[in-house]
């Protein structure tokens, strides 16, 4: 029924210093939690309902009577597991109107179903959730006199198909200055933004700034084109933010670093993947810790994207002067684990706390060295996946009543001539025949 893990041995005699709450967010707890039910509290049964195996739903269906309005709530929302929304298909009545709120700003197939099923439940709240629901067109599209009715269209604004329903309605001159600032960052209506540029470049100048964040080519042009104008703005600051933001704006950036470095902008291009790039070529400048310290937590955030940027910037000779809050980020990388091992001394010597090293699953081998000197850190490593280890005498006992047939049908001898015919290789000896 669940997943066959089992705590390992390492943290078997600090097993009492695990909080069931936080085990039950544990993808791999489902098995050990089974049998301590009644120690979970009504905080854990919610982090039940957000746990992102889908075989916790053996739990949860078997203890509707301990599942609070805000399980349902979680359980209706976009942040729970899909799997899991069958339950909530099942138990309408125990729905408040706060949970079909939360449903209506989920993207679920089964969720926009249940909604078309049963909109008389949909109050005025739950509707503006619906139509910022891109997965929710259809329903839009078929209740579009709700829009007009009570001018709705700064959330039908939030995506492409809505933008497009206006369009194909004819409403853009409903549109008022909420609504400009989310269709003007948005790609896929560049034409739409160059064809009524006079709207708001002229009488409203400030929003410049929202153009700035659009990402299409032809509006990027548009803003190297303006920059004069964007310098001369009250907001001109905000504009150059958005650009450093602006993924497809990494030329005029790399154009203007000085002058966004001495604005003070790093920590803003930091949080662009794209320009990040630029940041390899500035590794002295970078490395500083009055810089450093502002950037790292965006660069780290995005892993995967940076190893590269990061790699260099934790192998730099001045690394040995870095203190505790940046060392800290790199105790988050799950693909840099080797980074770590290879610092771990010093690192360990400056460290304030393991909290952030007990959250990363690849460096399970770095925490089990430190099990003796954690103390909060606890709260954190309950939901680290890798302090389980596959039972595999559970799943050899699960799997006993199958091993008769499985083993006739694998070496059934029509099978066994097939594979000898077809591939000269004989399934009971592993061999090849030349």
């Amino acid at each position: 029924m669940y997943p066959s893990y089992r705590i390992k041995e390492s943290f078997q005699k600090y097993k009492h210093k695990l909080l069931i709450d936080n085990l039950c967010e544990n993808p791999n707890s489902l098995n050990y939690l089974s049998s301590k039910l009644d120690l979970i509290s009504d905080k854990g049964w919610e982090k039940l309902c957000l746990n992102k195996n889908p075989h916790v739903i053996f739990i949860l269906e078997k203890n509707i009577s301990k599942l609070s309005n805000r399980c349902w709530d979680i359980l209706a929302s976009r942040y729970s597991h899909p799997d899991l929304f069958s339950l909530v298909e099942n138990n309408l009545l125990l729905l408040s109107s706060n949970s079909w709120e939360l449903m209506a700003s989920n993207p679920n197939p089964k969720a926009i179903t249940l909604i078309q099923n049963n909109l008389k439940r949909i109050n005025s709240r739950a509707w503006m959730s619906l139509i910022k629901n891109e997965k929710a067109i259809n329903i839009i599209k078929r209740n579009f006199f709700i829009i007009e009715n009570n001018n709705y269209w700064e959330y039908l604004c939030s995506h492409k198909e809505g933008i497009d329903l206006i369009i194909e309605h004819k409403k853009i001159n409903y549109l008022n200055f909420r609504c400009w600032k989310m269709i003007l960052s948005s790609f896929s209506h560049y034409q739409m933004i160059l064809d009524n540029l006079e709207r708001f470049t002229k009488s409203k100048t400030n929003m410049w700034e929202y153009i700035c964040l659009n990402e299409h080519p032809q509006i990027v042009s548009l803003i190297a084109e303006n920059i004069p104008i964007i310098n001369r703005l009250k907001n001109s600051i905000t504009c150059w933010e958005n650009i450093c933001l602006n993924k497809g704006a990494t030329e005029i950036i790399n154009i203007h670093f000085d002058s966004l470095y001495e604005k003070g902008l790093l920590a803003f291009i930091s949080q662009n993947d794209n320009a990040c790039k630029i940041l390899n070529n500035k590794i002295e400048l970078i490395t500083q810790f009055k810089n450093l310290k502002f950037i790292i937590p965006n660069i780290v955030s995005n892993e995967k994207k940076n190893r590269d940027l990061i790699l260099e910037i934790f192998s730099y000779p001045t690394k040995t002067d870095y203190s505790w809050d940046i060392w800290m980020y790199l105790f988050r990388c799950e693909t840099l684990v080797h980074l770590i091992e290879n610092n771990f001394d010093s690192i360990f010597k400056k460290c304030y706390s393991l909290y952030d090293l007990c959250g990363n699953k690849e460096a399970i081998h770095l925490i089990e060295k430190c099990l003796p000197f954690l103390e909060d850190e606890w709260s954190y490593l309950s939901e680290n996946p890798s302090i389980f280890e596959p039972d595999y005498d559970s799943i050899e006992q699960k799997t006993e009543v199958f091993k008769e047939e499985l083993i006739s049908a694998v070496f059934h001898p029509k099978k066994m001539v097939y594979y000898l015919d077809k591939y000269n290789y004989d399934i009971g000896d592993e061999d090849y025949f030349s």
